[in-house]
């Protein structure tokens, strides 16, 4: 119901989708849960209820956020993405799918935004849970990818900028203020990119990416 489609399947359980909380497959139209990451272990079915019911999703807001993410990829990220690792070289291909996180999550927000509560229980509880505690120590490259998955997700609307604090001194003590402003005016351009079938016209952004975080990292 999340994402509008009816074609999508959907594989629920222990390990499911890797060690991540849960993933899209364009290509098979499969969705995949990750029961231990995005519930907790040892939950089962009988203690999670039927998640279409709004009472249910409250009671597990980062799993619901979780599966919320991957709606929204099959909604906005309809996009051929082997033909996108053939034209783009490696760095700037993982630039598009890092600018991919919060533009869907910005395109989700508009569209839902009574779920995105959901999506910052995911990105608080999951994402950024698992990267905070390597913000004092990341190289600068990480630190450009820490910004795409927490200061992006705040212009995207489903992180608060309280959120943030801590990783955003973090970031700019790596990366500099005026080059974090051009990687933020870089993934609002990407959020605001409205063909979800297409993902060209974001190439550009994101060898630009690619370009201002290789400045920074031969700087330090």
């Amino acid at each position: 119901l999340m994402s509008g489609r009816s074609d999508l399947i959907a594989y629920v359980g222990p390990g499911a989708g890797g060690i991540a909380p849960a993933c899209y497959t364009p290509a098979t139209a499969e969705i995949e849960i990750n029961v231990d990451v995005a519930f907790g272990k040892g939950v089962t079915p009988a203690d999670i209820g039927d998640l279409r019911e709004r009472s249910s999703q409250f009671e597990w807001p980062k799993a619901t956020g979780a599966i919320f993410h991957e709606a929204l990829h099959a909604s906005y990220s309809n996009w051929d993405i082997e033909k996108a690792a053939e034209d783009l070289t490696s760095s700037e291909f993982m630039a598009l799918l890092l600018l991919g996180e919060g533009r869907i999550e910005a395109n989700g927000v508009s569209a839902q935004p009574e779920n995105a509560g959901f999506l910052r229980s995911c990105a608080l509880e999951l994402v950024l849970a698992d990267i905070a505690e390597e913000a004092g120590t990341t190289d600068t490259r990480m630190a450009a990818r820490l910004a795409a998955l927490s200061l992006a997700r705040v212009d995207a609307g489903s992180l608060q900028a309280e959120d943030c604090e801590g990783l955003r001194t973090s970031i700019i003590n790596k990366l500099g203020e005026s080059r974090l402003e051009k990687l933020r005016q870089i993934w609002i351009a990407a959020q605001l990119h409205n063909n979800h079938y297409n993902a060209t016209g974001m190439y550009d952004l994101a060898r630009e990416w690619v370009k201002i975080v290789e400045e920074a990292a031969e700087e330090n």
